[in-house]
Parts: C-alpha cells; structure tokens; sequence
C-alpha cells in the first residue's frame, strides 16, 4: 500500500499543524521569567550576596535578576526598579523600609600576621558617596578610643581593594562587620580584640509602596535577613 499523491500532500499540511502545535503545547507550559530590578550599594552585592545568588535562584526560578549598582536612594517614580538595598536613616519618601541590620566596625588582618597587629601599617579605606556620612577613619578610630594619632600608610577608595590589601598582610583595616564576615568565617581575614563602634546608618530593604504585597519581594526580603543575620 501506498499514500496516493492527494495524501502525501494532506499529510505534509497535517504534520507542520501538528508540529505547530506541540510547539504552541511547549510555550504555554514553560515557564514565564519575570524580570527583578534590584539597586544596591555595590559593596553589598561583592561582598555578601555574590557568592550567594544560587541560593537566590532556587527561590526565584521564574524571575531574572537585575542588579543596579546606586549610592543614593532610588526614586522609584521615576526609575524602573522594584527595590533596593540600601545604606542609611529609613526616612524615604513614599516607600516603605523594613531594616535588615545594624552595622558595626572593627580592626582587622591577615591570621598570619595577628601577632604582629601592633606594628602593622594601617590601611584605610576613604569613604565613598555609599557611606557618607556614616563612614569612620582610623583617626575617629584613635579619638574614640583615647589612642596615639597614626597616619595610614595606604589608602583606597574602594571596600573590596581595602580589604584584599588587609587579606594579604599589607597591613591592619577597619572593616564594615556585614562586608567582612564571610572573610572572617573563611579565616581570610581574623578580627583584632573586641573592640568596635556602631555606624550611625544602617541596612534597610526599601520597596515603593504599591510593591509591599508582591510575592518575590517577600521571597527576596526573607532571604536578605538571612544573609544580614549575625
């Protein structure tokens, strides 16, 4: 037996229907990636939640992540972003802001130079727009606690820089608690005593008001307290 000519043609017409099909089947059942903007001061991003983001993946599979490197607060009326980390006072305009830590800083160095911290040189780390005017120098750090004036040998205008210079023995930083802890836990970096002074800003989770009851940002929030969580 064979197909007769009018078949064959019937048949080919029939195929690609039922292949558009399938493929119509197949775009209906995948699933629909939703786009997150999230704004966040970059030292944040590097430091505490880059090494993370696979976490954050298995809890938001459908949606595509964008990070927004941004200092100042985003105006969310006129910015296409869904949220934002951000380093300050919690007094934002027309958005709400849920704190997700406080943050604290202290002496740090290499474990294989700890037993010479009082001879290291210093490094500091000359606070950018993100932390002004909540950011501390060594020299706020000798008159809060009463000790001899040192100038800093090296100095940096980046977090990251400052404490790769401190993880390689260079010397001694003052380092943010939430940006140095992963460090700390890995023994790249070992903390000097217990002394330390509390940021007058802290980390908050700030959301334009009309986005406070969206699934993914409470998914996104719950996660960020438990990378901010001491």
């Amino acid at each position: 037996m064979a197909l007769t000519s009018e078949a064959k043609q019937l048949y080919s017409s029939v195929k690609k229907a039922f292949s558009e099909i399938e493929f119509g089947v197949e775009k209906a059942q995948a699933p629909k990636i939703k786009k997150l903007v999230i704004a966040a001061i970059p030292s944040v991003v590097s430091c505490v939640l880059v090494n993370k983001l696979a976490e954050l993946q298995a809890l938001l599979p459908n949606n595509q992540i964008h990070f927004i490197s941004q200092y100042q607060i985003v105006n969310f009326e006129q910015q296409n972003i869904d949220c934002h980390i951000h380093f300050g006072n919690a007094k934002y305009a027309n958005a709400v802001a849920e704190k997700l830590a406080n943050e604290v800083v202290y002496p740090v160095c290499a474990p294989n130079v700890y037993e010479m911290q009082h001879e290291l040189p210093l490094i500091h780390y000359a606070a950018g727009m993100e932390d002004k005017p909540g950011g501390i120098s060594w020299q706020h750090w000798q008159k809060h606690f009463k000790l001899p004036a040192m100038s800093a040998q090296f100095v940096f205008d980046e977090v990251g820089l400052t404490l790769n210079a401190a993880k390689n023995g260079v010397g001694k930083a003052l380092a943010w608690h939430q940006l140095v802890k992963p460090l700390i836990k890995d023994k790249q970096l070992k903390r000097i005593d217990e002394a330390q002074i509390t940021l007058p800003f802290s980390y908050y989770f700030v959301t334009p008001k009309c986005h406070t009851h969206r699934v993914e940002l409470t998914i996104l929030y719950q996660w960020l307290q438990t990378q901010f969580a001491n």
